[in-house]
């Protein structure tokens, strides 16, 4: 099978998608040197573009998750301090809060998706999804050969759903999503190698989200790896082997990106000291949390108060 063929469009499904539904062009500007101010549809949290731009997009960040998917030509672009090359069909995950910009590109064509996860948040499951989404994610037919026909399917079918506008519009865009989500959890969940240690996968999930829920309120706290073995309910050996596996990161690395993401909310506070701010994401000092937040997000703290202080005026 040519994976192309999952993704060509045909000539009217391009020049469909050149065209907001809303007829808004543009869609979004930039408020400072580097917040993405993003106007999204009306009574929907979400902006999608079909963009042929050669020019690139200069550093900006947004409260909003965004997936690229190039489907004519690569495209280049950065996330904090990394360059990417993305190929056609590749389909690549920013986590909200993150830097990133477009490099100038010879010409082609991709998907960029915007959208606010909120409301996935009651959802069972979602803080497991979320533990994957604590850095860029490249879903492709050599990182995920078990679900990328499936989700390039949604991908094509998120843009269908977006441009058709029908009277259900909105809830097909979400069911969407959440049949995006879902599948890579799933696939994440099934490579995890859990057979050898002979733990079934639905009690897995079940006391993950409950260790997720406890971080969720004592990130601040010191938090050993021995805590959070035993919140979970396994050896601390177990744990981290699982822990592992499953999110494809350490307990530590996982409580890092918590205490960061909880950072970038309060330095939206100019009011509030940075030295605060530390101590109450739960960083044991102001050295360390500088060093992680710019190893994290490309700038330290005090420029991303800078930069971002118009952030949140998102929509």
């Amino acid at each position: 099978m040519n994976p192309e063929n999952l993704y060509r469009l045909n000539e009217t499904e391009q020049q469909t998608y050149l065209h907001q539904p809303d007829y808004c062009e543009g869609g979004f500007a930039i408020k400072n040197d580097y917040t993405e101010s993003l106007t999204f549809l009306k009574n929907a949290p979400l902006r999608f573009w079909y963009n042929t731009q050669t020019k690139g997009y200069g550093t900006h960040c947004h409260s909003a998750l965004e997936i690229v998917t190039p489907v004519d030509q690569e495209f280049t672009m950065m996330v904090g301090n990394v360059t990417y090359t993305l190929k056609p069909g590749d389909i690549f995950l920013i986590p909200s809060g993150n830097l990133h910009s477009y490099l100038d590109q010879k010409g082609g064509a991709r998907f960029i998706y915007v959208f606010k996860i909120d409301f996935l948040h009651s959802l069972a499951g979602f803080p497991y999804i979320m533990s994957l989404l604590t850095r860029p994610v490249f879903i492709n037919n050599d990182t995920f050969s078990d679900i990328y026909e499936e989700e390039i399917g949604f991908i094509l079918k998120l843009a269908t759903d977006y441009w058709q506008q029908s009277p259900l519009w909105e809830m097909q865009v979400y069911a969407d999503l959440m049949s995006f989500f879902s599948c890579y959890g799933n696939s994440c969940m099934n490579h995890a190698n859990l057979e050898e240690i002979a733990l079934d996968r639905q009690n897995v999930s079940e006391c993950l989200d409950k260790l997720f829920e406890y971080v969720k309120h004592h990130f601040a706290e010191d938090i050993s790896l021995e805590q959070a073995a035993d919140v979970a309910g396994y050896s601390k050996f177990y744990f981290t082997r699982i822990f592992k596996e499953c999110t494809g990161q350490t307990f530590m690395e996982y409580l890092r990106s918590v205490r960061i993401s909880e950072a970038e909310k309060l330095l939206l506070d100019n009011q509030t000291p940075i030295s605060s701010i530390a101590f109450q994401s739960g960083f044991s000092s102001l050295t360390t949390f500088n060093r992680i937040f710019k190893q994290s997000k490309g700038c330290a703290p005090s420029e991303y108060r800078s930069y971002y202080a118009q952030m949140q005026n998102d929509c």
